[in-house]
């Protein structure tokens, strides 16, 4: 009867200093995740499963996107883009389609503020008759992009495409994998993630283990492992633009590879981390046409505090830097489709 009140009262001791280092850690605010601080509740890549293949938001809808900086009404198309009806797309136009994630959707301001739309200002500002269309998704990936481009862009018949990347995408490959994530039954599945995920998710305190005794990063991974999955990630990327130049190839429409630099590096200049995609294929062997927007977007970058381009918690542009983002595109593609 002793040893079993001395091991509950050891238990009750275990569980108290457990439940006040828990709590101290919370308080530090230390290891939350970024989906914690900027939206308000833990997210991973990590064993995701969608019901089609192109993450798209729901399709024919009205919303408002909002957080403790901005809100920004929503309204999508028939695929679930934040851009007009397909009914209204003129496929004997001239036409650009931007393909990517939150950036090239334009997180962070309105509608007529992305930097597509900023690029299609720019054409007409100079009398060339280009539309451009925004099917750009948070979250989404070149992968991702590659279906969207096989299974709704090209049926509208674009002059060129334009799939648009930057240093999260080797994240989202890590953790998502690549092709192999599309399953026969039209639905995505992403990796499994490591067996303590489950832990790591719901205990600051094996985050603190995770990262400080056991030497993983934020995306779960082993710091001497990282190299070689960059690496496998790389040539993923690359093999996923690839199929995507070929695809154009066959319905003689232009594709772009196109890499720019977020936020931060552009605020803080942090070349050690800067993106290119020279960074990740050589686009002296590459096949594809490769444009990268990282120095010209640094070099542009004016006087003042970062605040003044972006949202400091949420990390995304805002309509200043969308515009901006959108001008040195522009000084881009300009020589190749005008």
């Amino acid at each position: 009867m002793k040893i079993l009140q001395i091991a509950a009262k050891a238990c009750l001791f275990f569980l108290i200093l457990f439940t006040i280092i828990e709590l101290g850690l919370r308080i530090n605010g230390t290891y939350y995740t970024y989906s914690e601080t900027a939206l308000g509740n833990y997210h991973s890549e990590y064993g995701r499963e969608l019901e089609d293949w192109y993450n798209a938001w729901a399709k024919n809808d009205s919303f408002v996107i909002k957080n403790a900086e901005f809100s920004y009404l929503y309204q999508t198309n028939e695929y679930g883009y934040r851009e007009k009806s397909i009914y209204e797309i003129d496929t004997n136009e001239r036409k650009i389609f931007f393909l990517g994630d939150s950036f090239t959707e334009g997180f962070g301001a309105a509608t007529d503020s992305t930097f597509p739309k900023q690029v299609e200002k720019l054409f007409h500002r100079d009398s060339i008759d280009i539309s451009v269309y925004n099917f750009g998704r948070s979250g989404s990936d070149p992968f991702q992009s590659f279906t969207t481009l096989r299974d709704q862009v090209i049926p509208l018949k674009p002059e060129c495409v334009i799939i648009c990347t930057h240093n999260n995408d080797l994240s989202d490959i890590m953790m998502r994998g690549g092709f192999e994530r599309f399953q026969e039954d039209g639905t995505t599945k992403y990796k499994k993630g490591p067996w303590f995920h489950f832990f790591y998710k719901h205990s600051h305190i094996a985050r603190f283990l995770v990262h400080q005794v056991y030497d993983y990063d934020w995306r779960l991974i082993k710091l001497d492992e990282f190299k070689e999955r960059e690496l496998q990630a790389k040539i993923l990327l690359d093999g996923s633009f690839q199929r995507s130049d070929s695809l154009c190839r066959q319905y003689g429409i232009k594709f772009i590879a196109l890499g720019f630099v977020d936020p931060w590096d552009y605020c803080y200049n942090n070349i050690k981390t800067n993106y290119s995609l020279n960074d990740l294929v050589d686009s002296n062997t590459t096949n594809y046409q490769v444009l990268h927007i990282s120095e010209a977007m640094i070099k542009s970058k004016t006087a003042g505090e970062c605040t003044d381009i972006s949202w400091p918690q949420d990390r995304h542009y805002n309509a200043l830097g969308y515009e901006i983002l959108g001008e040195c595109i522009y000084e881009k593609i300009l020589p190749l489709v005008k």
